[in-house]
């Protein structure tokens, strides 16, 4: 009888050890662990991406997909605290025809902390700022918001992280440098306002008080010669665009007039908040009929309507389009007058 040459694929949805030997790298820490900790969860190509763009590996290789297979199985009856990732049990209600989705796990932070990656504020910046919001059950999805969010965040900083004359700014990044009051507020990243005031075309005015922007996600890029920093708007049109009551829900009329508000010179809130010395906000649609719709809207109520820059895209939905959208940082965005460019920060009419 001959032997028996083909290997057993391991299950999906469980890990299955064959060694158990797992040495946890400096490279495991900076390009799986880190970016999982600021996301929450990610798809495989993200990963995959994220990974060769940090440690300048090529577009293709295949190495960080072998590695997830064994982080994942290896670590098979180990503690808890000594896994850096999981595979969310809820993506196998709809079969196995995606990409694996990996979410970080107990000792991702742990770690990152045993790295020098990350310390203790760090850590709890960490907790309060993810681009995907979730609990530590493995059955609990991602809202569609979310998923979404964090494929158009990833694609940016991947585009970002390719060119070797740009350097990708994190919001932990951006934190470690913002002011105290920043630092210890239960949202980091929620800028506070002194107050809003809006007069609707009915002419009712109303003023709100002690109110606050949050940015689905934030992040900076370093040029050559310069740093500018985003603030990252996901619509999936769940939301209204231009109330004519009030603002006390969440609208485009509110963010375009709380951004507004934020960037008030002399002395803008973002910089003296989080020490940033400017603040471009990203908005980005699904729909380019609401898109134009908000664009109206910022030409007529933003005191600096350029700080606005827009894109429309596909519907994203990320267990089905499993791509990463590289053309989020490498084409330009509209602006009201002109076109703006992410990876050049040139200007365009």
């Amino acid at each position: 009888m001959e032997p028996r040459t083909d290997r057993q694929r391991r299950p999906r949805n469980r890990a299955q050890k064959t060694t158990g030997v797992l040495v946890r790298t400096d490279h495991d820490a900076r390009g799986i662990a880190e970016p999982l900790e600021r996301y929450g969860e990610l798809l495989t190509c993200q990963i995959v991406a994220l990974y060769n763009a940090i440690h300048d590996l090529p577009p293709r290789s295949a190495h960080t997909l072998a590695r997830l297979k064994q982080l994942f199985h290896e670590s098979e009856g180990l503690p808890a605290t000594s896994k850096i990732l999981l595979r969310p049990d809820y993506q196998w209600r709809y079969g196995y025809n995606h990409q694996t989705i990996y979410r970080r796990a107990m000792g991702t932070s742990r770690l990152l902390h045993a790295k020098g990656l990350l310390d203790p504020m760090m850590m709890r910046w960490a907790n309060t700022t993810r681009v995907v919001q979730l609990s530590d059950d493995p059955r609990q999805e991602p809202s569609d918001h979310d998923a979404g969010l964090s494929l158009v965040m990833s694609s940016i900083e991947i585009g970002v992280r390719r060119k070797a004359n740009l350097r990708f700014i994190s919001h932990l990044e951006i934190l470690r440098h913002a002011s105290s009051e920043a630092q210890n507020a239960q949202s980091p990243l929620s800028i506070p306002l002194p107050q809003l005031r809006h007069t609707f075309p009915d002419g009712k005015s109303i003023v709100l008080a002690d109110v606050h922007v949050k940015p689905d996600a934030m992040f900076g890029i370093g040029y050559e010669r310069d740093h500018k920093f985003f603030a990252l708007e996901f619509d999936r049109s769940t939301e209204d665009v231009e109330p004519t009551k009030n603002l006390q829900r969440a609208s485009w009329l509110r963010k375009i007039l709380s951004y507004s508000s934020a960037s008030v010179k002399p002395k803008p809130v973002y910089q003296t908040y989080l020490k940033i010395p400017n603040l471009l906000v990203l908005c980005v649609f699904s729909d380019a009929t609401r898109m134009a719709h908000v664009m109206r809207l910022t030409k007529a109520h933003a005191i600096y309507p350029a700080q606005f820059l827009f894109k429309a895209i596909p519907p994203v939905d990320p267990l089905l389009n499993a791509t990463t959208l590289l053309h989020l940082a490498s084409e330009p965005w509209q602006r009201i007058g002109g076109a703006f460019n992410l990876l050049t920060a040139e200007e365009g009419r």
